[in-house]
């Protein structure tokens, strides 16, 4: 796809899950932004987002993974990684190695959404996701939901929108629409 498509990701918020499809002490495996990740909600409901791989022997803590606290326990040998991505335990040693941390990605969860930020340089969100008010109100219908696999990057689809001779071509239309 990276041949066909040379446009960067661009820097900010992604949804990846609907906030309800995820119950506390659940775990997902993730694939966003060219990344395997795991998505899980600690016990006390938090949504949290990894890097899907153990430093120790590569398992991927999507498949196996096991919700303990505000932790993830590696299916393979136990080490258990904390929300922040810092091995918290190592079940058979003494000592948690020091260099044994995982990258997490900053989560927020907002209008029945669980969003991850996601920047091309590492930096800390530059804003905050709105809050809509209406996607919590039982005035406002619930939300329609469709799942598309697009392969293409968001640039495209928005250029594409724009791109008014394309209409009458592609898409059928009688002319081109003003």
């Amino acid at each position: 796809m990276d041949r066909r498509f040379p446009f960067p990701l661009p820097n900010g918020w992604f949804m990846v899950a609907w906030a309800d499809e995820l119950g506390p002490g659940e775990v997902r495996p993730l694939r966003a932004f060219g990344e395997d990740l795991v998505l899980f909600r600690s016990e006390a409901g938090l949504a949290r987002v990894l890097d899907a791989y153990c430093p120790h022997l590569g398992a991927h803590l999507g498949h196996g993974g096991k919700v303990l606290g505000d932790a993830i326990r590696c299916p393979f040998h136990g080490w258990t990684f904390d929300g922040t991505g810092r091995c918290t335990a190592v079940p058979y040693a003494t000592r948690v190695p020091p260099g044994a941390k995982l990258r997490s990605w900053p989560v927020v969860e907002r209008n029945r959404i669980v969003w991850v930020w996601r920047h091309a340089e590492g930096a800390p969100p530059a804003w905050e996701v709105p809050v809509i008010p209406e996607a919590e109100s039982p005035e406002w219908s619930d939300f329609e939901r469709h799942a598309w696999t697009i392969r293409s990057r968001s640039q495209e689809m928005g250029e594409n929108a724009v791109d008014r001779a394309h209409f009458r071509y592609v898409h059928g239309t009688m002319n081109v629409p003003e």
